[in-house]
């Protein structure tokens, strides 16, 4: 190597092997160049560690070592007993022709019990209760977005609320009257948090508490909403109780609501859950209301009238089975298959299936949804807030040939080619589960 002796800072030769050679000419502020950008190197990382300490402040957590783990978006599971809740996450937005609006019951499983209040004594305290609500406010307003750690620790504190039982209602009472909320579904990262907003969580929580003041905190809170997801949450505190007031209210609340809905002056939140609870507490009056909107909300009308208590939506469910209007909206099975599927439990339902048929008045494209439903196929909500909405199906050797004989019933009837190939298929189903 040479060195020019003239200025040895500013010049460098190097020989490179081969026949050719080259000069890197380095300039006298090189070294003043390298320390510059070695400062601003550290600067960067200086100000990615400060942001990172900023982003994932948080409260304290008092959770240990047998808490949930945080990191999970679901709800987190009780070490104690657990209380029923809805499954899903829990949301009021929606469009109320929502593609889920139904869904198929794999009959083949056991019947999903509905969610009631738990009725197992938990020991709480209101102070933790509300220090994990407190600790979920300050997280919220600390943050505009929130990463899925800080969501998972959201749903902690709320699980943790729930797992106060009575203790909490004091805590969650103090919040619902301010008529404050968080609405997660417009906070970045808040679609990790297992419910839509903080009300509906601690809706949630209320609902999963057996008491007095639980009931009547719910019976208090439900004249001041509309929204259907509070509705039903709110009524499924009642669910344990044979009081005629609560039952009124739960009606009262969900009937005002859909009349609003029907107006026209709605903002597109799903309807389902008013529609499941008149399902769970309605009447022969909710019954009415209900009959007069099937052209609107389909299956979640009929499917309200099929299931409501004692038989009380059955007489509204035949006339829309009967009528021409509703047998020529979609496949025409609108009422026709809720009716197929309560025709082993109602024999009025059962009887007006058979007239139909006889008079020749079932559409060809309802005859494969009644017969799944003969064959123990139900359908039922999409989000289901009080469990499973299809009528149960025993799979006895007396059911069986009782749901057999009510297809050769069918088949007898005089229907044409359509309807026997989809009631002989049915009844093959059912002839294996005997041979089974």
């Amino acid at each position: 190597m040479k060195t020019d002796q003239t200025d040895p800072a500013a010049k460098q030769t190097f020989k490179v092997t081969g026949d050719s050679k080259f000069e890197l000419r380095i300039n006298r502020f090189t070294r003043v160049q390298h320390i510059a950008m070695l400062a601003c190197g550290i600067l960067a990382v200086l100000a990615v560690l400060l942001y990172i300490a900023v982003t994932i402040t948080a409260p304290p957590s008092t959770e240990t070592e047998s808490s949930p783990a945080v990191r999970k978006p679901a709800r987190p599971q009780s070490s104690r007993s657990p209380a029923p809740r809805t499954t899903g996450r829990l949301s009021s937005i929606g469009p109320s022709s929502s593609p889920r609006e139904v869904s198929i019951w794999d009959s083949t499983r056991d019947r999903s019990s509905a969610p009631t209040p738990s009725t197992t004594a938990r020991s709480g305290s209101t102070e933790e209760a509300r220090r994990s609500l407190d600790q979920v406010i300050r997280m919220l307003l600390n943050n505009k977005t929130l990463t899925p750690e800080q969501a998972g620790q959201i749903n902690a504190w709320l699980a943790n609320i729930a797992e106060q039982g009575a203790a909490a209602v004091p805590a969650i009472a103090d919040y619902l009257r301010r008529n404050e909320n968080f609405n997660f579904d417009s906070i970045a990262g808040g679609e990790h948090i297992q419910y839509g907003s903080l009300r509906l969580g601690l809706l949630d929580a209320l609902s999963q508490v057996d008491s007095a003041a639980a009931a009547a905190l719910a019976l208090e809170l439900l004249p001041n909403t509309t929204d259907p997801l509070e509705i039903a949450l709110l009524s499924r505190t009642f669910v344990n109780s044979s009081d005629d007031e609560y039952r009124q209210a739960a009606m009262s609340a969900a009937l005002r609501s859909l009349e609003l809905a029907a107006s026209g002056q709605w903002d597109g939140r799903d309807v389902g859950p008013l529609f499941e609870t008149l399902q769970r507490f309605g009447d022969a009056t909710a019954a009415e209301a209900v009959r007069e909107v099937v052209n609107r909300w389909n299956y979640y009308a009929t499917l309200t009238l099929a299931g409501m208590p004692n038989g009380e939506g059955i007489p509204s469910l035949i006339q829309l089975a009967t009528d021409p209007t509703v047998l020529a909206m979609g496949t025409g099975d609108f009422a026709l298959r809720p009716l197929a599927q309560m025709a082993m439990q109602y024999p009025a339902a059962r009887d007006a299936l058979i007239s139909q048929a006889r008079a020749q008045q079932i559409p060809d494209t309802a005859w494969p949804g009644i017969a799944s439903a003969l064959a123990g196929n139900h359908i039922q909500y999409g989000i289901q807030i009080f469990g499973s909405t299809a009528a149960p199906v025993t799979w006895s050797t007396d059911q069986i040939n009782r749901r057999i004989a009510l297809i050769d019933q069918l088949i007898n009837s005089g229907i044409n080619s359509t309807a026997m190939a989809a009631l002989q298929a049915s009844r093959a189903q059912l002839v294996a589960r005997l041979q089974n």
